[in-house]
């Protein structure tokens, strides 16, 4: 049967006349199909001799004069089609054709094995022997039903019932097909009634139908494609264009996603960044010490949430302060509960494996107190480096790195080779001042601070030409004896509070590349789970191309496809067999928890002890 790939929805893109009975533009379509990810296509065959009766002009309809001449002007012979044929399974697609006369599927002679599927259009539904025909060559058959009656429907499909290898699609034949003749809810009345996947046959106005129609139960949705829909000819209004294309086969895979129903709502991790940054929590107006009983009158509320918002604040008014806050700090959960001390033992751990943590320039002082390891990396936004980085503020005897900023501004991100000319240029100023910065902190501590940054994007559309430009940037930061490591990158990233996919450094391709342009590595183990829990790369991918690239390291739990920066505790088996390898590479590790830097660092304290007490007992003192 011709099953969906990979439990999405199918769409069988359909060439019909549109190529103009040029060989060279049918190929170009197939081409374009395959950039677009359509992987099923479907060609038509008429033998022209037996296509129309040949009759005096007087006797010919109009309708006769405008079809027979466009399938005259549109005819591919069955040896160009099987050229197609051989084209569309080089790029790896799945090939079917339409046939409308029985005698016409002897004109591809063995050839006609190779076809994936079939199909019958809705002119020859009650044509038995060609029906017959294609269900004996063992290949789905599909089974247009539009133009025809109920009883005719029936007619024709329990004649077959004992056969499995056919399929009905709904269509109506008007061309092109307006709303109100759609009738999509036929798609569940022939599921219901024949027992078997169902699809649609769109000549819709407009693409979008499909989806409906595939939102209702259509396993598989049939649209005609075009190079141009305003070119000459009978199919190309009622078609779609590569850009429509591209859109509804990137809309129809997505589908099952789209309709998934948890069996417990939880918000995903964009949600939750947003619920931070557009909420509100209590923020205490003065400093206040413990055993103060919370009120809401010695805290204002107001945005961001970075702790109780009004739910659990009124569920705390009246206890007791356990840890003082200060003034201008949220009140969160840290404040009813005894700090954990971070106990010499996991400190000296820490120092030994160089695992460390995310600090920032208004909260080191804080955060260090409290978790005293010595590897530290610095977290910046484009507002840090705007006001200024001064590295004498900070102690001499740590480890130090320096995390560029994802953003230049609000809305766009650093890109060095941007087109436009005001994101190349801050770009180019923020990382200017970050390895100054990094070259501040090298003097004096003594020992090498890498620069981590998140490149998602480049100079162009071209992998070749952005990894070139990746590579020019390392060594142009080489001369500056500071070193510049790229960050590997989620498939989808929380930029500009949603959900981003990201096209570089995530896939085996990019690992590869990488390794053949010699570009040092962040690996970050949330990111890299999400990479392979995607479907983009495998785990031993990483042992084989990533380990002598690696020359710094993030450490953070991850889920699913998107859930990253989770604590280790709820972490995935993929997270952590990454994890695992992590923790042995001769890098800084830094622990990237999200939200970890609240209460004073509590949240990477919680990770920290977790990755000890999982970690190899090769890693630990004895």
């Amino acid at each position: 049967m011709l099953e969906p790939l990979a439990g999405e929805k199918t769409l069988i893109a359909e060439l019909g006349i549109n190529h103009d009975g040029s060989p060279e533009v049918a190929a170009q379509l197939i081409k374009s199909l395959s950039d677009c990810g359509v992987e099923t296509i479907k060609l038509q065959y008429r033998n022209i001799d037996r296509a129309y009766l040949t009759v005096p002009n007087s006797l010919k309809e109009l309708g006769d004069e405008i079809v027979g001449s466009e399938l005259e002007r549109t005819h591919l012979n069955a040896e160009q089609q099987g050229e197609l044929l051989k084209l569309g399974h080089r790029l790896g697609q799945r090939v079917g054709i339409s046939f409308f006369h029985v005698e016409d599927v002897a004109d591809f002679g063995s050839m006609i094995a190779e076809f994936d599927f079939f199909k019958v259009p809705s002119a020859e539904l009650e044509n038995a022997d060609l029906i017959d025909r294609l269900l004996d060559l063992d290949r789905p058959v599909l089974i247009s039903t539009g133009g025809h009656t109920e009883e005719q429907i029936s007619t024709a499909f329990e004649r077959i019932m004992l056969r499995d290898n056919w399929l009905p699609l709904h269509a109506v034949m008007n061309y092109p097909t307006e709303h109100h003749n759609a009738q999509l809810g036929y798609i569940k009345h022939l599921s219901d009634k024949w027992g078997r996947p169902v699809g649609y046959s769109s000549h819709d106005a407009d693409w979008e139908v499909c989806l409906f129609a595939a939102a209702l139960g259509a396993a598989f949705v049939e649209r005609h494609v075009t190079h141009s829909r305003t070119a000459s000819g009978l199919d190309h209004g009622s078609s779609s264009d590569l850009t429509d294309v591209h859109r509804l086969s990137r809309l129809l895979q997505a589908l099952p996603v789209l309709q998934r129903c948890p069996n417990e709502r939880m918000p995903n991790q964009g949600e939750l960044i947003n619920l931070q940054n557009l909420g509100r929590s209590y923020y205490a107006r003065e400093s206040l010490e413990n055993g103060t009983r919370a009120s809401a009158k010695d805290f204002d509320y107001r945005a961001p949430r970075r702790g109780f918002g009004s739910r659990d604040a009124q569920r705390v008014w009246g206890q007791p302060l356990v840890q003082p806050i200060l003034a201008g700090e949220a009140l969160g959960a840290s404040n009813f509960r005894a700090s954990s001390e971070v106990s010499d033992t996991l400190v000296a751990w820490a120092n030994q494996h160089s695992v460390g943590i995310p600090i920032r320039p208004g909260d080191w002082r804080q955060i260090s107190e409290n978790v005293p390891v010595r590897t530290r990396e610095f977290h910046l936004s484009y507002q840090d480096v705007q006001v200024g980085l001064a590295a004498a503020e900070f102690p001499d005897d740590c480890l130090y790195s320096v995390h560029l900023p994802d953003y230049v501004s609000p809305t766009d991100l650093l890109n060095p080779y941007s087109n436009d000319d005001e994101i190349r240029e801050a770009s180019r100023l923020v990382l200017q001042r970050c390895m100054r910065f990094a070259q501040e902190l090298q003097d004096r501590s003594q020992s090498v601070v890498p620069v981590v940054g998140s490149f998602s994007v480049g100079r162009d559309d071209s992998t070749e030409s952005f990894y070139e430009g990746q590579r020019e940037l390392v060594d142009e930061w080489d001369r500056w004896s500071v070193p510049l490591v790229h960050q590997w990158l989620p498939p989808f990233a929380w930029y500009f509070g949603g959900s981003v996919p990201v096209r570089r450094f995530n896939s085996l391709e990019d690992l590869e590349l990488c390794f053949a342009y010699g570009i040092p590595l962040c690996i970050d183990t949330a990111h890299a789970a999400l990479c392979v829990n995607a479907g983009h790369v495998r785990v031993e991918d990483f042992y084989e191309w990533a380990e002598t690239l690696v020359v710094h390291s993030h450490i953070a739990g991850a889920s699913g496809i998107d859930a990253e920066g989770i604590p280790l505790a709820h972490a995935d088996e993929t997270c952590w067999a990454l994890v695992d390898w992590v923790i042995k590479l001769p890098t800084a590790k830094i622990l990237e928890k999200w939200q970890g830097h609240l209460s004073r660092g509590q949240g990477f304290v919680d990770d920290l002890v977790v990755l000890y007490e999982a970690a190899s007992p090769l890693t630990k003192p004895s």
